[in-house]
């Protein structure tokens, strides 16, 4: 009696979690992070054609209070008060620009989710083995449909995916094969962190009033909006 009780109990949570809307849905993995101040994670980003994946690369996430840290292959970012740092160790250059807002997520903003769904003709969900899949479709927009998926257990991101409309003209190709679809994937969600795994003091230091190269950058363009730089 007691597993049969808990098996309703189980399927009724689960459709509720379907008959959910992509607002809804999307919200309540958004606000299950909200209050967690440190944590990181990896952004996957791959790009289909018609018969095969033709890009990809990662973006790897760190957030520790109100500071974001970024790296993606050759180029590392911190956030923090305004500021943004930009190193490029491949074009051996860092820009300091302050004055700037930033987000601390990856991900879009609730607000942009909101006006998006106002855009979309129609909508559908369901339920895949452990998974929650919830579809927007497009008319005369660059994207035909735009796909939330989510852990039915945890209600965690899963990943995005973008189609883009075969109606509208300047289509991306790579490799001469135009690119219909974009998959957006988070991984590897940690959130015991305490600090960052490359601290900005590896690149800068600070007196104090201003910021300077470390010694082993200083071959490094240094750029900044600020003139005392």
């Amino acid at each position: 009696m007691i597993r049969l009780f808990l098996l309703f109990i189980s399927l009724f949570f689960s459709e509720l979690l379907v008959s959910q809307s992509f607002v809804e849905a999307y919200l309540n993995s958004y606000d299950m992070n909200k209050e967690v101040l440190n944590f990181s994670y990896d952004m996957v980003y791959e790009s289909y054609g018609v018969t095969k994946l033709v890009d990809s690369y990662s973006m790897h996430v760190e957030v520790v209070e109100d500071q974001v840290y970024t790296k993606s292959k050759s180029i590392e970012s911190y956030s923090f008060d305004s500021t943004s740092i930009i190193i490029d160790s491949k074009n051996k250059s860092i820009q300091l620009n302050t004055g700037v807002e930033f987000k601390s997520q990856q991900i879009p903003d609730p607000e942009d989710v909101k006006r998006m769904v106002s855009l979309a003709t129609r909508e559908t969900n369901r339920e895949i083995d452990d998974l929650l899949e919830y579809s927007l479709y497009f008319e005369g927009q660059k994207f035909s449909q735009i796909k939330l998926v989510v852990s039915n257990k945890s209600r965690e991101f899963v990943k995005m995916v973008y189609v883009f409309s075969n109606s509208l003209p300047n289509a991306k190709y790579v490799d001469k094969e135009p690119v219909i679809r974009l998959e957006v994937l988070m991984k590897n969600f940690n959130k015991n962190i305490t600090s960052f795994t490359t601290p900005l003091s590896k690149f800068l230091k600070f007196d104090g009033e201003r910021f300077s190269l470390q010694s082993k950058y200083s071959n490094y363009q240094f750029v900044t909006n600020y003139a005392q730089y």
